[in-house]
This record gives structure tokens, C-alpha cells and sequence, in this order.
């Protein structure tokens, strides 16, 4: 699902304009700079979250889109979705 949420991304950059090179760069570099400073900083993932949403910019506005359709519920269904089939997969083997 990472790559999912990265395919939408990219389609969201491409409805803006950018060609699919630049859509890509766009996307795998600020999944990259996330995640590094996420690997390199010890503070919880909000306050990295707060620390590069200016109030205002790009991100508040993207996060705001992203809050008014629920995305961590979404998110959370997902997950949810995957334990249970995880569990399904355990007891399909532990029968089999």
C-alpha cells in the first residue's frame, strides 16, 4: 500500500501538470527526504510532521485535503484489513 499511496501521488502530480519524470522525481524525493529525516531524528513522526508543515504552504493545504476525507481512517482500515488476512493466512497454514 506505500506504493499505492506513491502511484496517487504521482497521478495527483501529473493531473497538475508535471510529465511523468517529473511526477516520479517529485514523488520518490520527498518519499526519500521523509523518510530519511524520520531514520535520522528521534522526535515522534507529529513533530516531524509540524516541523516541515509551515502554516499556510503546500503541505498544510495537502494535509487539510487529506483531513477533511478521513485519510487516517482510511489508512487505519487498510491496516486493519491486512491483520486480518494475515490471521486468515496463519490458520489456513496451522490447518493445512
Amino acid at each position: 500500500y506505500v506504493f499505492a499511496f506513491l502511484e496517487a501521488l504521482m497521478a495527483g502530480a501529473q493531473a497538475q501538470g508535471l510529465d511523468a519524470a517529473q511526477a516520479r522525481t517529485l514523488v520518490l524525493e520527498t518519499a526519500r527526504g521523509a523518510l530519511l529525516l524520520a531514520q535520522q531524528d528521534g522526535r515522534e513522526l507529529a513533530a516531524l510532521r509540524a516541523q516541515v508543515t509551515s502554516p499556510g504552504g503546500t503541505t498544510a493545504a495537502a494535509l487539510d485535503a487529506l483531513q477533511e476525507r478521513d485519510f487516517a481512517a482510511v489508512v487505519q482500515a487498510a491496516v486493519a484489513a491486512a491483520m486480518r488476512r494475515a490471521r486468515d493466512i496463519g490458520d489456513e497454514n496451522s490447518r493445512a
